[in-house]
């Protein structure tokens, strides 16, 4: 699922005969960018950091992406299309019976990939780019869309689950989808931090004890997938 981003290696080459230009990974260029990005913020990222990340020149960088807030776009589209914690909470809200269940899901997930290990550590998107210059200002809007989004597909759940009857009637749908939310975005924080799976799932629990009328029986348990702290998801 959601990926041990090395921010730091290189794209390797392929084989090529003598005169001809080696061929371009877009893909793995935009991993790479997307490591850098995630790891020191847009506005801590360089061009000359970059172009050596991605083993290529300035012009070649402009030619493949056009400027370096576009490449910053197009890193946050594989985020959110490739990355574990994106693709994790999607299926949650599409594959569990009821909104609590899926909410019971989304953090089970986030604590498994958050901590740093398993990824850089923590969300790119729930805890990325909230501070940036007016210069950029449509940087940071790009990735609070993407946060926004995310409360708008949560609270669509929890919404169908309220005309099920899984909360009660006085219940507010979109301020549970801002308060799940909420604790995710705190928990990329912590895990940025330093704080494990088990440290992470005991804060989920915690914040679940405000569910409207949850079951006693819902608990959190660590999870074992040990390929999901190494690989990346593409739609499987």
């Amino acid at each position: 699922m959601q990926p041990k981003v090395d921010a730091t290696r290189r794209i390797t080459a392929p084989g090529r005969s003598r005169g001809r230009p080696r061929a371009f990974d877009r893909e793995a260029a935009l991993d790479r960018a997307l490591g850098l990005f995630w790891t020191q913020g847009f506005e801590g990222t360089s061009i000359s950091d970059l172009t050596e990340a991605l083993d290529i020149n300035p012009p070649s960088l402009y030619a493949a992406f056009g400027s370096k807030e576009e490449l910053f776009r197009e890193a946050l589209g594989l985020y959110m299309r490739s990355y574990g914690f994106p693709i994790a909470f999607q299926r949650a809200i599409a594959e569990e019976k009821t909104a609590l269940d899926a909410v019971v899901r989304i953090l089970r997930e986030a604590a498994h990939l958050f901590p740093v290990g398993a990824t850089i550590g923590g969300c790119f998107i729930s805890s990325g780019e909230l501070a940036c210059g007016p210069e950029h200002r449509s940087i940071a809007d790009g990735v609070s869309d993407a946060r926004e989004l995310m409360v708008t597909l949560l609270t669509q759940r929890i919404t169908a689950g309220k005309a099920r009857g899984e909360i009660p009637r006085e219940a507010n749908p979109a301020s549970l989808a801002r308060y799940v939310a909420t604790v995710i975005q705190g928990m990329s924080v912590q895990a940025r931090d330093g704080a494990d799976e088990a440290t992470l799932l005991a804060i989920a629990e915690v914040a679940l004890a405000a569910w409207p009328s949850r079951p006693p029986s819902r608990q959190l348990r660590r999870t074992k997938r040990p390929s999901a702290r190494t690989s990346r998801v593409r739609g499987e």
